[in-house]
């Protein structure tokens, strides 16, 4: 057998290092391996959290939208979560919530507005507001944090969570607080040197410069915004058409326009070599190279004062009201309401919300009109009715019919046969406020409109004066409403007037008119509301006065009134007794009923109206923010030919504008009155109409009177229109015991030509040319006795002063009101007129000084005088515009003054678990 053989040494350690060599390889392996299992899975986990991450921001921004678009449709900044009820914000779609790491029930969502400071003035001095958006402006900010959640889910790491916040910062900003505020295109291109103190904003592009082929300077003294561009060219939209025909294409005068920066420092926007820094920077077109050249030299020129859309201004926008319908979403400020009007919508629809709803049918058709609570009413022809507005704090209506004085008829009686509209009829006022003319100023009638014909509006013939004896009223010197009849131009009835720039044809350029298509002006009937009237009604209803605040006399003038007569330039004011025939003492029947009282308002119950009936200061009431009164002109927006034209006139203006007490109602002064028609502010308004000529007086009362207040007495008043027209104040003399106008506006001339040069026979079926540049007839007219008839051939209301064939000169006016009202905007071939003729005219101003202090809002597109503009039915007059300076308080007091609103998105950050948590119980503690 053999012996078996030694393995030699040498293979023997060789073998050894072999083994240990594959177990280290082995060990190094498995490592590597561990190892690259880890990093995979810190790699998967890393992707894993950023996923997390982006969803969470995604779904944060998502909210943010949401929650802009609810805080655009309240108008309240009172804390509020937004996690339930009709202000639930919503996760995004389910399918955008699931994918391959995760369900829709990993993610949450929560946001609320946490804190508002109240209305505070953002001072662009402080160097911590240099990029606030509304720098220069007072405005309630308000924050409005929104944290998100994200859960990602991998089998092989397990589950991530992502928390993030996003801060919003919302603005509630008074409109009137801006001297002009567009909501669009906002074109301005004067030819007279113009300076505008106060905030200007522009929903779109600002567009200045001065008027071509001239060198006036126009110069704005506070911030100027668009959320468009800046354009310094005239004819950036379109050409301009004179009253001949001709064309300005633009791109405008030499003139400087300067604007400053917050320290007073003034620049030409030209340089000095002759170029434009806008936003095409002196080239013919803009790009990314000039805006960023604009956007440097106004950023270091104007500190703030000049910014656009490069500087991400953004739209300011109506809270409730859906934009997606352009620029004339903002005309639901005036609208009547609708059954469709949403929570928002109703928040900032005026009629809504106005104390005093007045529905107005001047057709001779029965219309339906609409309530405050867009509940539908019967209105007879040429009539109106009256209701008080009381907005419950659960968002109901409780809706009071009242009279108002001198109303001849009232409310709507069906005679027993609901479906036969021809017998209907409304009940006859006999309350103690029926119509008189027996009272120490006249009629006592607050709103006049053309007369029905109905027995039920004729003047009551006999009341009880006392003790049972009657008093006749049968010899009244006038009726209660307008004389109807005809309405041809140069001669018709007092029931209408002309405004020569609605008519008929009145397309603008290119013009058109030939005999067969001629320019027609329309009759439009006269709403009328004396303010002087509404005063001593509210005099004698809220405080129960016997006897008048101081008063210009709104009458016919006599040698007993001259001194105090509201026509006479020169007059004083003076009191009147508010009873009958000058008394202060109220009539009563033998059973102790008081049978005159010639100035209250009534229900239609024949109760007295009371002073909780209007204003309570711990209950809800129609007058919770001031005096309020909206005028509902049923169908003014037909425009197809089957209603007549009409228009809301605001008569007898002068002097201080009835408010409530500022010591007995606190938070309530002023006056705001709107209508969905075109309203007219005839002669001065709210102002003593002795204007301060002085620029540089800057007393308070009593300065220059386009900013500052005649005297303490004056509180802020708001019109609101389709339109608005200013018509110069009426003034007369007196020579030989006659009294006669001679000068300001008047409805028997309506129909007549500015004036009598260049103008043609044809004008009115001839195109404009140099022998014909103005419209009107040319008929010999006597002007009636009173500025708001057109009796002018015959009868006791013929005047007593000489022919004429043109109008009146226009005399020196002032206005002291905010306006807000719709313009025809520039197109393709008719300019809009700009802001420099914001405010209608149809007189031969002729630079006669108009002075208007308030704020001047455009905010929709006219529906109801929808003709564009024309300069041939008037000539500019001498601008002295500000803003009033008692806008510009936080505390001022416009009764429903519309706000806008800006939102924007600031600081974006992750948060941890334990700041999600915190933040999640404070909001759930907001009331939703």
């Amino acid at each position: 057998m053999k012996t078996p053989r030694s393995l030699p040494a040498s293979r023997g350690s060789a073998l050894v290092a072999v083994i240990f060599l594959v177990t280290i390889m082995s060990l190094l392996t498995a490592s590597i391996l561990s190892y690259s299992i880890s990093e995979r899975r810190a790699n998967e986990r890393q992707r894993l959290l950023l996923r997390a991450r982006n969803m969470a921001e995604n779904i944060a921004l998502y909210a943010s939208e949401q929650v802009t678009t609810k805080l655009y449709r309240l108008r309240s900044t009172s804390p509020i979560e937004f996690i339930s009820g009709n202000n639930k914000i919503y996760l995004p779609p389910n399918d955008v919530l699931t994918t391959s790491f995760s369900q829709p029930g990993d993610v949450e969502l929560h946001a609320g507005l946490t804190s508002t400071t109240g209305l505070a003035f953002i001072d662009p001095s402080d160097p911590a507001n240099a990029t606030n958006p509304n720098v220069g402006l007072q405005a309630s900010t308000s924050s409005v944090p929104i944290i998100a959640k994200s859960t990602m889910s991998h089998p092989a790491v397990g589950a991530v969570t992502a928390y993030a916040q996003q801060d919003l910062q919302v603005a509630l900003i008074p409109l009137f607080q801006f001297a002009i505020f567009y909501n669009q295109d906002l074109e301005f291109s004067p030819g007279a040197n113009m300076v505008i103190a106060g905030p200007v904003h522009a929903n779109g592009n600002f567009i200045a410069r001065s008027q071509s082929g001239f060198s006036n300077t126009i110069q704005f003294r506070d911030r100027v915004t668009a959320s468009g561009g800046f354009y310094a060219d005239t004819g950036f939209k379109g050409s301009t058409y004179n009253e001949y025909g001709g064309e300005d294409s633009g791109p405008g005068g030499t003139g400087p326009l300067l604007f400053q920066n917050p320290a007073g420092t003034v620049t030409n926007i030209k340089s000095n070599s002759g170029t434009w820094r806008d936003h095409k920077y002196g080239n013919s077109n803009v790009s990314s190279t000039t805006l960023n050249q604009f956007k440097s030299f106004s950023t270091s020129t104007y500190g703030g004062n000049l910014r656009t859309s490069v500087h991400g201004v953004t739209p300011l926008v109506l809270p409730g009201v859906d934009e997606s319908g352009g620029t004339n979403a903002g005309r639901s400020i005036i609208e009547a309401p609708s059954s469709s009007d949403t929570a928002g919508v109703k928040q900032t629809k005026f009629a809504r919300n106005a104390g005093l709803y007045i529905i107005v049918n001047p057709d001779d058709n029965i219309r339906t009109g609409k309530l405050p609570d867009a509940s539908s009413v019967l209105v007879l022809p040429f009539s109106y009715r009256c209701w008080l507005n009381t907005v419950n704090d659960d968002g109901t209506y409780t809706l009071q019919e009242v009279v108002l004085p001198g109303q001849p008829s009232y409310g709507y009686d069906n005679n027993g046969t609901p479906g036969n509209l021809a017998d209907d009829t409304m009940y006859q006022n006999d309350f103690p406020n029926r119509f008189t003319d027996r009272t120490a100023i006249g009629s006592n009638q607050v709103l006049r409109i053309p007369a029905s014909g109905r027995a039920c509006d004729n003047t009551v013939s006999t009341f009880v004066s006392g003790a049972g004896t009657a008093s006749n009223l049968a010899d009244a010197t006038v009726t209660t409403g307008y004389t109807n009849g005809s309405t041809t131009m140069g001669s018709f009835s007092d029931a209408y007037f002309f405004d020569l720039r609605r008519a008929d044809n009145s397309k603008g350029y290119p013009f058109n008119r030939s005999s067969s298509n001629p320019f027609d002006p329309r009759p439009i009937a006269k709403i009328d509301f004396d303010m002087t009237r509404l005063k001593l009604a509210v005099e004698r209803t809220v405080y129960g006065w016997n006897t008048s605040s101081n008063i210009y006399l709104p009458m016919l003038p006599a040698s007993a009134n001259w001194g105090d007569n509201i026509l006479n330039p020169s007059a004083g004011t003076t009191t009147v007794k508010l009873g009958y025939n000058g008394s202060t003492t109220f009539p009563t029947n033998t059973s102790g009923d008081i049978t005159c009282d010639p100035f209250k308002l009534y229900f239609t119950s024949g109760v007295a109206v009371t002073p909780s009936n209007l204003i309570n200061t711990s209950l809800p009431c129609p007058w919770f923010d001031g005096i309020t009164i909206y005028v509902h002109s049923v169908d003014a927006e037909v425009k197809n030919g089957t209603r007549t034209d009409s228009g809301v006139r605001l008569w007898n203006g002068r002097g201080p504008v009835i408010s409530l007490s500022p010591g007995t109602y606190p938070g309530r002064t002023g006056l705001s009155f709107a209508t969905n028609d075109a309203a007219y502010i005839v002669g001065h308004f709210n102002t003593h109409g002795t204007p301060n000529t002085n620029s540089a007086s800057t007393s308070n009362p009593g300065g220059y009177a386009a900013r500052y207040p005649d005297n303490s007495s004056e509180m802020l008043v708001s019109v609101m229109a389709d339109a608005i027209t200013i018509l110069s104040q009426p003034e007369f003399k007196t020579s030989s015991s006659k009294y006669f106008q001679t000068s300001g506006w008047c409805d028997a001339l309506s129909s007549n030509r500015r004036d009598s040069s260049n103008w043609s026979s044809s004008w009115f079926k001839s195109n404009p040319s140099s022998g014909n540049r103005v419209d009107g007839v040319n008929t010999s007219i006597v002007p009636a006795k009173m500025p708001n008839l057109s009796v002018h051939t015959s009868g006791a209301f013929k005047g007593d002063g000489s022919s004429m064939n043109e109008k009146f000169a226009p005399t020196e006016t002032e206005i002291s009101a905010c306006m807000l009202t719709g313009i025809v905007p520039t197109d393709s071939h008719q300019t809009s007129g700009g802001v420099h003729n914001y405010p209608r005219l149809l007189e031969q101003w002729s630079g006669t000084g108009l002075y208007i202090r308030g704020s001047m809002v455009a905010m929709f597109d006219s529906e109801v005088a929808t003709e564009p503009w024309s300069i041939r039915v008037y000539t500019g007059a001498g601008r002295y515009w500000g803003l009033h300076q008692n806008l510009r308080d936080a505390g001022h007091d416009v009764p429903l003054e519309p706000v806008v609103l800006n939102a924007q998105r600031l600081h974006y950050k992750e948060i941890n678990a334990a700041e999600f948590a915190t933040l999640k119980t404070t909001i759930q503690a907001l009331p939703d």
